[in-house]
């Protein structure tokens, strides 16, 4: 049966016998397989989801995957300064791995941030036909992504929350608003 037929779950792959953990059918304990995550059900990042649970205080950081964050920061719009036109406004989230993030129940988008190789930093050579291995590279050895645009009709005076789902861990005590300016 080729991968791409409609019957999928037909197929032979992944756990296909009994389980056993520590000499113990899996099949006779309460386990369970629950599709989704539960913070998706419980829709967390919106203020009644958020409210639904209980967040433990602190941020756990290092190596934590599949961790729900909530963050309930002053919004940078407070000033005068800030509040002109050409001001744009961004999360750092450059201590972060890879996960998503939602802004006052709003899907900010995703976030992965990796190192860039340091591959042919040290050349700029335009000469000749394009080639994606022979052109000047910046910012090697730096994250890929540091921070995430925020739209100012999204931000609030006061707090604002910001709900993130980390995937791989991080330090969520570290994101703060930057400031982009044109």
């Amino acid at each position: 049966m080729p991968p791409w037929d409609v019957h999928l779950e037909l197929m032979g792959r992944g756990l296909v016998g009994d389980v056993r953990l520590a000499n113990k059918s899996l099949r006779e304990s309460s386990w369970e397989v629950q599709l989704g995550l539960y913070g998706e059900m419980k829709q967390l990042w919106t203020e009644k989801g958020a409210e639904s649970v209980s967040w433990i205080k602190g941020v756990k950081t290092g190596r934590n995957p599949g961790m729900w964050y909530l963050v309930r920061m002053n919004g940078p719009l407070e000033s005068d300064e800030n509040n002109k036109d050409g001001v744009a406004f961004a999360l750092d989230v450059s201590n972060m791995t890879k996960g998503f993030i939602w802004l006052n129940g709003h899907a900010l988008g995703r976030y992965w941030n990796t190192l860039a190789k340091d591959i042919g930093c040290d050349r700029c050579d335009y000469a000749g036909g394009y080639s994606a291995y022979g052109e000047c590279r910046t910012g090697c050895g730096l994250p890929t992504q540091r921070a995430l645009h925020t739209p100012k009709g999204w931000i609030r005076q006061g707090k604002n929350m910001v709900v993130l789902y980390e995937e791989y861990g991080g330090d969520a005590s570290t994101i703060y608003w930057t400031r982009i300016t044109d």
